[in-house]
């Protein structure tokens, strides 16, 4: 079952033998808050998480090579198809032939789907400033990345208008502030890591080691990912080389 921010401070608490609190106004609520953010990023950092998937679709402009994937007024604008938008941390998802999951699905009606060629943005600016000039061409190679706080895409040939593009990302969610927000991820490694990190901490044992805890995280956290696999979903890899 989903747990709340709140709710998942409060599990620490209770492993660190504190009362349990109604908001995250008090100074040590706040710090063990930290470490359940930390261990938050931890687990969405270490599987690429089914529940994390997100798609976002641009259509190009003629003659236009980057395109900006935010929800920021941009010409064009992106559409966020299912998921989140992509941020700082989100990277794309690879298939089991190590190919990005980006496309040209102009004509997917007709069951005519392109999957595009990833290159580094450093061969695309090359490209673009050393090379003879270009000719415009549907576009087949990209380079994804986030170089001045935005995700975006080049493509290394300037584009005819109207090609709808696709990218799917692995969207870790933001930092917890509120205690409202409700975790995505399995709870049960977020909740042992950051209690271990909390004892640690402490320089208590308060009965148990904090080694139980994260002994108890690792366990957790491969039972979950072992229950996210599926069938060619678990070969998806992730790579954030390139941003």
């Amino acid at each position: 079952m989903a747990k709340t921010y709140l709710q998942l401070v409060n599990k620490v608490l209770v492993n660190l033998r504190q009362a349990t609190v109604g908001d995250l106004s008090a100074a040590y609520t706040q710090l063990v808050g930290e470490f359940v953010n930390q261990a938050k990023e931890t687990v969405e950092d270490s599987w690429r998480w089914r529940i994390l998937a997100s798609e976002v679709q641009v259509t190009t402009v003629a003659q236009q090579i980057n395109y900006y994937l935010d929800l920021a007024a941009n010409s064009p604008a992106a559409t966020l198809v299912s998921g989140n938008w992509p941020d700082e941390r989100s990277y794309l998802l690879k298939d089991d032939a190590d190919n990005y999951q980006a496309f040209d699905i102009t004509q997917a009606s007709s069951l005519v789907v392109y999957q595009l060629s990833h290159v580094v943005r450093e061969e695309q600016v090359l490209s673009g400033y050393l090379a003879a000039a270009r000719t415009t061409n549907i576009p087949y190679t990209f380079t994804y990345t986030t170089e001045g706080g935005r995700p975006q895409v080049f493509l290394l040939d300037p584009p005819p208008v109207g090609r709808v593009l696709a990218f799917r990302f692995c969207v870790p969610q933001p930092e917890f502030t509120t205690g409202a927000e409700t975790l995505l991820v399995p709870w049960r490694p977020i909740v042992s890591l950051a209690t271990g990190l909390a004892m640690q901490e402490r320089g208590e044992e308060l009965g148990e080691s904090a080694d139980l805890y994260f002994t108890r995280y690792n366990s957790e956290l491969l039972r979950a990912q072992e229950n996210d696999r599926d069938g060619s979903y678990a070969q998806l890899l992730v790579d954030g080389s390139d941003v």
